[in-house]
């Protein structure tokens, strides 16, 4: 959350899970008020995630509270998406198996993240994108 507030430019969040609760809030705000443009990249369309109940609502209110954020991408990938990646302004990143999801940590599954403003890393990873980006995925 710390993190996505530095944000001037843009926002990249790819996980097999979408955005909720703090994250989501904090998304929409910034991309409201400091006019920053957010992907959010997830897994295909027809995942059960999306698709099962009770998923399917939860899917729906997301894509009910981004609708008045022009500045706000959803990406469904043509295929299921693991990675877990938080790109910032091309300048920071956060990546590991968190799913940036608040529920998971409240759990203690486990999970982790590493932070890095590492340039050598930040490139390889922003070329990462590039390449998921340009290939077969469907916008929301």
């Amino acid at each position: 959350i710390k993190s996505i507030g530095h944000a001037t430019k843009n926002i990249t969040l790819v996980s097999q899970f979408l955005p909720g609760g703090q994250l989501l809030s904090r998304l929409i705000r910034i991309s409201r008020e400091k006019n920053v443009d957010v992907a959010i990249v997830t897994s295909h369309r027809e995942d059960e995630y999306f698709n099962a109940f009770p998923h399917q609502l939860a899917y729906q209110h997301f894509l009910l509270q981004i609708r008045s954020c022009p500045r706000i991408r959803l990406v469904h990938f043509h295929k299921k998406v693991h990675v877990k990646l938080l790109l910032i302004d091309n300048a920071e990143a956060l990546f590991g198996s968190h799913n940036f999801w608040y529920l998971g940590g409240l759990l203690g599954t486990e999970e982790i993240a590493f932070h890095t403003k590492d340039k050598k890393l930040i490139n390889e990873l922003k070329d990462f994108m590039r390449k998921i980006m340009s290939s077969k995925s469907l916008t929301v």
